[in-house]
């Protein structure tokens, strides 16, 4: 990974998936299909910054899927429409960086979805990467959005 991270290392990761709107890089038929909005589903430790070819303080959004608008009883079609999404999504960089104001003030606003994973793994100072993995692991299992 590239970038300095700004981590006291004696706080524990602050893992949260966060669905952010991304409908504005979709084709507007697909977006159209997908019920008005696709999101991109990213993992974020809130507790670490990188300064990653910026002057502002970041976070690495590690990507995780993409997903339609969720929309209530969702028809088979949605359904296989939101493979297509997730399928598509994999052209995504596997990590991008936003800078900490803009998804702090999003999330302040509500505008971005927070799922927080709760406690990190016991082990997190001495195998940081593991601790992605496990939270990866959980949200690939158990869909937070």
């Amino acid at each position: 990974m590239t970038g300095t991270f700004n981590r006291n290392h004696d706080v524990p990761p602050r893992w949260a998936c966060i669905r952010l709107d991304e409908s504005s890089a979709w084709s507007p038929p697909l977006v159209r299909q997908a019920g008005g909005k696709i999101f991109g589903v990213y993992l974020v430790d809130l507790n670490a910054r990188t300064y990653a070819c910026s002057a502002a303080p970041c976070y690495a959004l590690h990507y995780l899927d993409s997903v339609p608008l969720s929309v209530p009883d969702m028809p088979e079609s949605m359904r296989d429409l939101g493979e297509v999404i997730s399928d598509e999504g994999t052209w995504t960089d596997p990590v991008s960086y936003r800078t900490t104001s803009e998804i702090d003030a999003a999330i302040e606003r509500g505008d971005v979805k927070v799922d927080h994973y709760g406690d990190p793994p016991v082990d997190w100072r001495e195998d940081k990467d593991r601790g992605l993995e496990d939270v990866r692991e959980h949200y690939q299992g158990n869909p937070a959005f």
